[in-house]
């Protein structure tokens, strides 16, 4: 009797065994029938910057401003003189006229425009110039850059480079 009862109890023990293993496929089966009819789309895209120049303006005599047909390049040409003043100066004997001449001061104004989908801002600036031609930059009205030229007569280059990247 006892012999029976034990062996009951070891077939119970294999029909649960085959069944958690029957229950345990069927859930694996039915997951993987349900996640290979999942699909998700999806669509990741970049800003991008599109910096160019929006408006110019000189006030200086000699300086000719131009851009480039994407508005990323300015091109600033001119002829660089110097001014001269006459200065008259009277003594009991005579009168004496005689030339002041003083270096060229010129400056031209810009302001920058992003047609991007991502918001621009300022990264660095590279500026190369003649060691005797003094460049000043300040910000003027409307926030548009201002670019301030002192040289005395001669030729002169200068190059300045505006990096931008978006901003965080």
């Amino acid at each position: 009797m006892r012999r029976l009862i034990r062996k009951k109890h070891h077939y119970a023990k294999t029909i649960l065994f085959l069944i958690c293993i029957a229950a345990l496929s069927f859930v694996g089966v039915s997951y993987a029938s349900w996640n290979s009819q999942m699909e998700i789309l999806t669509s990741v895209t970049t800003g991008f910057l599109d910096v160019y120049f929006n408006g110019w303006a000189t006030n200086s005599e000699g300086l000719q401003i131009s851009l480039d047909d994407a508005q990323r390049l300015m091109l600033v040409e001119g002829i660089v003189e110097e001014s001269m003043t006459e200065v008259v100066t009277q003594t009991e004997e005579a009168t004496i006229i005689t030339a002041d001449y003083s270096d060229y001061e010129g400056s031209f104004d810009y302001s920058i425009a992003d047609a991007g989908s991502a918001d621009a801002q300022l990264a660095g600036k590279s500026i190369q110039k003649d060691d005797s031609l003094v460049l000043e930059e300040t910000v003027g009205e409307d926030d548009r850059q201002q670019i301030r030229i002192k040289a005395g007569e001669g030729v002169y280059n200068f190059e300045i480079e505006l990096q931008y990247t978006n901003k965080p």
